[in-house]
């Protein structure tokens, strides 16, 4: 993660996992506030959800929260098997 001037750059790298609860990936923090959206940041990011691949939803809101879903429409990740998601990068303005 890296800013220059207003933009920040951020590389998120893949988190393989064994389900145990039907969630969607969130990381375990908030983004530091220089480094946050001012307003939520929507993309799409390649999945596996448990032997299924397909294309899925990221969302940065604007607290910080980054979550990685299992589908375009805020889709939970199986609660069985394997899953997770290929690395991806965002770029976006920090201020409005």
């Amino acid at each position: 993660m890296q800013r220059f001037n207003d933009i920040v750059y951020l590389y998120v790298r893949t988190i393989p996992a064994s389900a145990c609860n039907a969630a969607s990936a969130i990381t375990g923090g908030t983004l530091p506030v220089l480094f946050r959206p001012p307003q939520a940041q929507f993309g799409l990011v390649y999945i596996n959800n448990n032997g299924t691949a397909g294309v899925a939803e990221y969302q940065i809101a604007a607290g910080g929260n980054i979550a990685i879903f299992a589908g375009l429409n805020n889709e939970l990740f199986a609660n069985t098997g394997n899953s997770y998601f290929q690395d991806f990068s965002v770029s976006y303005s920090a201020v409005l």
